[in-house]
């Protein structure tokens, strides 16, 4: 199986360099962007498996625009996270239903996560393949 290729948006640094410590090591292979624009290039140019985008991004609705390249009908799996203590918008909520996490995040619920959506896409594929 290849290795799995997760898109990080984020504008942050430390939580930028954080994400990369955490997906690297459990075996993920990251792509780095911070901003939506280069997010949603990155996405269809490498064919990223899922992606985990920080709320605080400034062009958040370029974020919201990025689709699997590979299904149009079915979004990217995304895991958002968020500013402690607050609520996701409801149409933020809407193209993250795969995982809300903190900013003070365990490494643990991030990879617990990544792989339940990576699990649920596969599901997916193979019934739309059927």
């Amino acid at each position: 199986m290849s290795m799995k290729r997760i898109l990080v948006i984020s504008q942050d640094r430390w939580l930028l360099d954080r994400l990369r410590d955490v997906l690297d090591n459990a075996g993920f292979e990251a792509e780095i962007a911070l901003n939506g624009a280069v997010g949603a290039t990155i996405a269809v140019e490498r064919r990223v498996d899922l992606m985990v985008a920080d709320e605080a991004v400034e062009d958040f609705q370029n974020v919201r625009k990025i689709k699997d390249p590979a299904a149009s009908t079915y979004r990217l799996p995304a895991v958002l996270i968020k500013a402690d203590g607050d609520v996701p918008k409801q149409e933020v909520m809407k193209i993250f239903p795969n995982a809300v996490l903190d900013r003070d995040f365990e490494a643990s619920d991030l990879i617990v996560n990544i792989e339940r959506a990576l699990t649920q896409r596969k599901g997916v594929r193979e019934k739309a393949c059927a």
